[in-house]
């Protein structure tokens, strides 16, 4: 007969220990499920005003790197635009000034340069189709010549004639006798540079090698004395083109020499100080949504800490309940088995 204990009987053991085996399997799941379980509940569980603190000091920490490294340069910038508005002050009083600065702007600058240009092309063009008419060296030694007539004519009282006329405004005598002097020679270079190119044209076609003197020589006799409708019309282009490089040189800046420069001075000093506030002010507000994004996320966690709480405990109870239906099932498969062995064994 065998033996009916199943630490002894080699059938029975291995039945016995499979249960034991899955069982102990089993177990082992339930248990690192618990853990976490445990580890999420403590999470959970922690007090979140911890969190919130820390989110709070690296916050003031952070307010506290960019008030130390951008304060000294606020404050220069703030100190130089009080400078350069004391100096505009200043400026206006010595000078009797009580209206704000009238220029133009960085794009009407723009703008005149672009005009002056023009006028030198549609000039150069237009002198160089008169002066071909007597040019030894046809049309393209007539737009040579062309060329520099226009430089001469426009760009010197756009540059320098137009903007010293503004000295007629200055408060000193000296420096308004100074600017009459500057106008008066800018008539004078003007009318000689444009009857001398309208005479030019006119003994250019007649005379070989020496036609500078005989214009020379007309211009002291009788300078006047232009004998072709189409050289007074070219004298008067030459001065109305070259009144107008006048007039745009002098509106290229306030009325006043040296305001619209001390204006644009201060306006680039506030700007730059503007700038750097601004700049600050994003910096520390990014600082400010991180930490409240950090202070928003802890707290909805917080209120979400009581359903999380809640779930998880009925997670566990149910883990433990399948636990223990699944080790009460394998228990009971193992006694089945055994008692059906044992009954085979009996009737054997």
């Amino acid at each position: 007969m065998p033996p009916l204990d199943a630490k002894t009987d080699p059938d029975e053991r291995p039945i016995h220990e499979e249960v034991q085996r899955l069982a102990t399997v089993a177990r082992s799941r339930l248990e690192d499920q618990l853990t976490q379980s445990r580890q999420r509940l403590d999470e959970i569980n922690t007090d979140p005003s911890g969190d919130i603190n820390a989110a709070v000091k690296k916050a003031e920490s952070r307010f506290d790197d960019v008030a130390d490294l951008r304060r000294s340069d606020l404050h220069h910038k703030r100190v130089e635009l009080d400078k350069r508005r004391t100096d505009l002050k200043q400026f206006r009083r010595d000078n009797q000034i009580d209206r704000s600065p009238d220029y133009p702007e960085s794009g009407w600058q723009v703008f005149m340069w672009g005009a002056v240009l023009m006028l030198f092309v549609i000039e150069s063009f237009a002198n160089a189709n008169f002066l071909a008419v007597g040019a030894e060296q046809g049309i393209l030694g007539a737009y040579t010549i062309a060329f520099g007539i226009s430089l001469a004519n426009l760009f010197p009282p756009f540059l320098f004639f137009g903007p010293f006329s503004r000295y007629f405004q200055h408060v000193q005598r000296s420096w308004r006798l100074f600017a009459g002097l500057v106008t008066a020679f800018y008539i004078v270079f003007a009318l000689t540079l444009n009857l001398g190119v309208a005479h030019y044209r006119e003994v250019s076609g007649e005379l070989i090698g020496d036609g500078g003197i005989e214009v020379v020589q007309r211009m002291a006799d009788a300078p006047l004395a232009l004998q072709d409708a189409q050289s007074w019309l070219l004298f008067a282009i030459g001065m109305l083109f070259s009144a107008g490089a006048f007039f745009d040189g002098w509106k290229r800046d306030d009325a006043y020499p040296g305001y619209g420069k001390l204006d644009r001075i201060m306006k680039r000093a506030r700007d730059e100080y503007l700038d750097e506030r601004r700049n600050v002010a994003e910096e520390l507000d990014d600082i400010r949504e991180d930490a409240l994004d950090k202070i928003r996320r802890v707290a909805a966690e917080a209120r979400k800490q009581p359903q999380e709480h809640k779930r998880i405990v009925v997670n566990w109870r149910r883990l433990c309940d399948h636990f223990d239906r699944y080790v009460g099932n394998l228990e009971e498969i193992g006694a089945t088995l055994i008692e059906e062995y044992r009954d085979a064994n009996h009737r054997a």
